[in-house]
């Protein structure tokens, strides 16, 4: 396609360490005067998708997005998703990272696993990454522990008095 040369050279330069980027990422929910043609959207995912098969974990966060959303043109798709952040996440992405920590203490096109999900979200949370997202998912796990305890102290309580009254 017209675009691969391009992106080539740009990942390239991103991948410098000294370098710094000449493009600006297109932002996936913004579009020209509100419309988008079919063919820009196209583009955008081929782009994408391009640059995230040569390792660019930016560009696997965004196709991870994509997917999870169901956006510009593509069916929401909970598994391609996960796969995309799984990628990012690999290569050092806190915001896949954390993610994944949703996906995992969802359930969503994984088996809900709320150990797997705190994992994610600490890895995306700890020193270097420190990413916010993840301090919400961490804020999030521990308020849903809380309120199952709370639950069962009820729930207790409940229990007790009814066989007071029964007896």
């Amino acid at each position: 396609s017209y675009y691969n040369p391009a992106a080539e050279q740009v990942i390239q330069e991103e991948q410098q360490p000294e370098g710094s980027s000449r493009y600006e990422r297109v932002r996936l929910s913004d579009s020209k005067d509100g419309v988008n043609s079919g063919r820009e959207d196209e583009e955008i995912i081929e782009y994408y998708d391009y640059a995230a098969s040569k390792g660019d974990t930016k560009a696997q966060l965004a196709m991870g997005h994509l997917h999870y959303w169901g956006a510009r043109g593509l069916q929401q798709d909970f598994g391609a998703a996960a796969r995309w952040f799984s990628m990012a996440a690999s290569g050092g992405e806190a915001h896949a990272m954390s993610m994944l920590g949703h996906m995992y203490a969802n359930g969503l096109s994984v088996e809900q696993n709320n150990e797997t999900a705190l994992e994610w979200f600490n890895k995306a949370w700890d020193p270097p990454h420190n990413f916010p997202g993840a301090a919400n998912g961490l804020g999030y796990m521990h308020m849903q522990v809380e309120m199952r305890a709370c639950m069962r102290a009820c729930m207790s309580l409940v229990a007790a008095h009814h066989q007071r009254r029964v007896r």
